[in-house]
């Protein structure tokens, strides 16, 4: 969720910006299917990354179950590794979840700004992430969504963000239904691809291995020309995964 954007400085003119809860919203850094994100700060000018429940979305029940989830499982992890929970409101019009705001590119725009890492750092960024990982899985949570895109490049090192499908492993929470794969394909096992429900945390080992290939070359283990395609690539055991 914290992706990486340039603070917008201050202003003669903040009183009129908007704002949401406690915080005073800067500048917009990205947004997805459930919500958008914003830059924010605190009284204080402390600077978060404001998720905010899209308003034609607000009274899908199916929508806030998610985002409570994502609430939950962001209060359980804790690790630097792990962008950190600042706060919440459900029953704000509209619902909000604040994180901690880490700036710099996601891994993905740092490999098609900069291309490929060396394989030294490599080494390093798979460290690094698995680190996360186990902060993760310690707490029986599964990300379910770890991909270059949620990996924020900041001067401290790598860190992970957005939980929104982020699933506890021994209690089965399922917020979809059997057989309907939730994700980014590129990045899933096959077991996530088929729809299965009962994902552990080799999920996310495989997930970070896709994401070290593509940190590593700037291609995917798998690609094809569409998503069905590439769910079919992904599921057949004769298709070999491009390591190059």
């Amino acid at each position: 969720m914290a992706r990486g954007a340039t603070p917008v400085g201050t202003s003669t003119s903040q009183a009129a910006r908007p704002r949401i809860g406690p915080y005073e919203l800067i500048a917009p850094l990205g947004a997805g299917g459930m919500g958008e994100v914003h830059l924010a700060k605190t009284a204080t000018a402390s600077l978060v990354a404001l998720k905010i429940i899209k308003p034609q979305l607000a009274s899908d029940h199916l929508i806030r179950e998610r985002f409570m989830a994502e609430v939950d499982h962001l209060r359980m992890v804790s690790s630097s590794r792990v962008a950190r929970f600042e706060g919440a409101d459900l029953n704000h019009d509209p619902p909000w979840l604040a994180v901690e705001y880490v700036p710099g590119p996601t891994l993905r725009q740092h490999v098609e700004r900069v291309g490929p890492i060396p394989a030294d750092l490599g080494a390093m960024l798979g460290a690094v992430l698995a680190e996360g990982l186990v902060a993760i899985h310690q707490v029986n949570l599964v990300h379910h969504d770890l991909k270059p895109h949620n990996v924020i490049m900041s001067s401290h090192g790598p860190v992970i963000i957005d939980f929104g499908l982020a699933k506890l492993a021994d209690r089965g929470e399922h917020l979809t239904e059997t057989g309907v794969a939730v994700g980014t394909p590129a990045y899933m096992p096959p077991e996530q691809v088929r729809g299965d429900r009962d994902l552990d945390g080799k999920a996310d080992v495989y997930a970070l291995g896709a994401t070290l290939v593509f940190a590593l070359t700037g291609h995917h283990v798998f690609d094809a020309d569409n998503r069905y395609a590439l769910a079919q690539r992904i599921v057949d055991p004769d298709a070999h995964p491009d390591i190059s």
